[in-house]
């Protein structure tokens, strides 16, 4: 991060104290809580449900420094097993258009290999350029569009550590990545493309 200094905040202060601080900086988008709509025996449930995952899942929050001033804020965690989410992130307005959330996302990319996670993911609101424009060209890629009650339109990206996972989206997509790797883990239909493969090789070859 050059000259910023990265510092881990605990989750009371993360989101009671300095997200706070800097919300007159949002958009003025809508949101919603669920959580204040949860009823005691709704929460009760969801408690056992963590409960039962065993184990806790990897939770950060992380603020940048310029010397004594800070300049951004992000989050992640761990989601499923060997997926992290990278969550809330938010530059100081005067330290914007600078790189900084560029340098953020490199950073995690690199994290989150090291960590081994299979992929990142995080959703953003489609008129968010100012997110989505640097993690495009970082290498991730738009995985779906989705509608979430409390927040409304989302854009979802992934970034896949995994080439073999990022071949089968390009594959989805449209794109000539079937590697042989992937038509020898294929199953299901897969033997059927195997054998249209083989065939169109054969009336080629006559």
């Amino acid at each position: 991060m050059g000259r910023f200094r990265l510092e881990p905040v605990d989750p009371d202060r993360y989101w009671q104290e300095l997200v706070p601080a800097w919300r007159d900086s949002w958009p003025p988008e809508v949101y919603m809580d669920f959580e204040r709509l949860q009823s005691g025996a709704r929460r009760a449930a969801a408690e056992r449900l963590d409960a039962s995952r065993g184990g806790q899942p990897l939770e950060e929050l992380w603020r940048a420094m310029d010397g004594e001033r800070q300049v951004a804020l992000f989050s992640g965690g761990q989601r499923e097993h060997a997926t992290y989410k990278m969550g809330h992130a938010q530059v100081h307005p005067e330290y914007r258009c600078q790189g900084i959330y560029g340098a953020i996302v490199r950073l995690v990319i690199a994290y989150t290999a090291d960590l081994g996670f299979d992929r990142i993911v995080s959703d953003h609101s489609p008129n968010n350029n100012a997110v989505l424009i640097p993690k495009l060209r970082a290498g991730f890629v738009i995985t779906g569009l989705d509608v979430i009650p409390a927040f409304g339109t989302s854009v979802v990206l992934t970034y896949f550590h995994d080439p073999a996972h990022r071949a089968a989206f390009g594959f989805r997509v449209g794109e000539a990545t079937l590697t042989s790797d992937l038509i020898r883990s294929g199953f299901g239909g897969m033997s059927l493309l195997r054998e249209q493969f083989a065939e169109a090789a054969d009336e080629q070859d006559r």
